[in-house]
């Protein structure tokens, strides 16, 4: 996707050469994280568990800039394994 973009295969650019990304800004939040430091990511809870409808919503994120490892991580819902609940 990024390379996509700043390729200029698609004409996006602003005035001031600035690029837009017509995205959920709280979504791309997470995305921006993932690409900056490489670290999936887990929304657990200790009360109401996993947020099944935020990895939904990141997952098609993930798809729509080809982010291959993090859609991986999503859709076989790999997050379930990164937490372990014990109860003494």
């Amino acid at each position: 996707f990024f390379k996509r973009l700043f390729s200029k295969q698609w004409g996006n650019y602003q005035n001031d050469d600035s690029h837009f990304i017509d995205v959920d800004s709280n979504l791309f939040e997470y995305i921006l994280q993932y690409l900056q430091r490489g670290v999936l990511l887990v929304f657990y809870n200790g009360v109401k568990g996993h947020d099944y409808a935020l990895y939904g919503a990141l997952l098609e994120e993930a798809r729509f800039f080809g982010i291959n490892r993090l859609e991986k991580w999503l859709s076989e819902q790999k997050y379930l394994e990164a937490v372990k609940v014990a109860y003494s």
